[in-house]
């Protein structure tokens, strides 16, 4: 029994934040790009449990340099509609730090807008630059973000890239669980011993003030675990009790009446 990925999602880094993230046969993100940044020579593979793989992929650095821009747009994009999902703004503030890269066989998902000339400088043009890059490679697909994305997301903390970071992990991945009308303050983590897997829940539910003085439990809470084989039996360790649950081909359907600090559902599994 498995219930994650026969192939882990890749996660490649370059430089300082530069990140591209590829699935299944397409590991060979390097031919995405023809020239990157001279000051970016190689490319680490990282693996699915994290540290880096012994492969290590390299860019012709000869050419291409380092480009600054005010905004990023995906208007212009008439497809890959999964990974622009939820993202609604026409002008995304731009990574601090981009590369100038020549496409070969990728094609153009986000684009940069050429920078202003000064703040009040009106509507900025289109550039011919990318941002983001998709590109098929074997059986998978492969992601390239041409500039310090994580970076502005650990800064910044915008909405956006929240949700494009969301888009490019569903598509590129199987989600693994499911949660129906549940805030974001409930935090999910799976763990897995042999044959039994294990969903901790925890909740930070809460009013808005700090330090949190008192949690706000949740009721209802609706699962959908994708699962393989005979789950056994589902128990809320917490509540020492029992869960009923639906069982589909691929998938288990079960619901947590109550959800207060801390809960761990067994899936026992046969």
């Amino acid at each position: 029994m498995d219930w994650w990925e026969e192939e882990p999602l890749r996660i490649f880094q370059i430089g300082g934040g530069f990140v591209s993230l590829a699935n299944r046969d397409a590991v060979q993100i390097a031919k995405d790009v023809d020239k990157v940044s001279a000051n970016v020579q190689q490319l680490h593979c990282m693996g699915g449990w994290g540290g880096l793989d012994d492969k290590k992929l390299f860019f012709n650095a000869s050419v291409a340099r380092a480009i600054n821009r005010d905004y990023i747009t995906g208007q212009d994009s008439h497809s890959h509609s999964r990974l622009l999902e939820g993202i609604t703004r026409k002008y995304l503030p731009a990574p601090t730090y981009g590369i100038k890269v020549e496409i070969s066989t990728a094609r153009k998902v986000i684009s940069f807008y050429e920078r202003l000339k000064g703040r009040y400088d009106g509507i900025p043009a289109l550039s011919s630059d990318p941002f983001l890059l998709i590109n098929a490679y074997g059986k998978g697909k492969a992601l390239y973000l041409a500039g310090t994305c994580g970076e502005m997301l650990y800064r910044f903390r915008f909405q956006e890239y929240y949700r494009l970071a969301s888009n490019m992990a569903n598509l590129l991945s199987r989600r693994l669980i499911d949660l129906e009308d549940v805030p974001s303050s409930l935090e999910v983590i799976l763990r897995q011993k042999e044959n039994k897997l294990s969903i901790h829940l925890i909740n930070f539910t809460a009013e808005m003030k700090r330090p949190i003085e008192r949690i706000i439990p949740l009721h209802n809470v609706k699962i959908c675990l994708n699962y393989q084989g005979d789950p056994g039996a589902l128990k809320a360790l917490w509540k020492d009790e029992e869960l009923p649950f639906e069982k589909t081909p691929a998938r288990i359907i079960f619901s947590i009446p109550t959800v207060n600090k801390y809960e761990v559902v067994m899936v026992a599994g046969k």
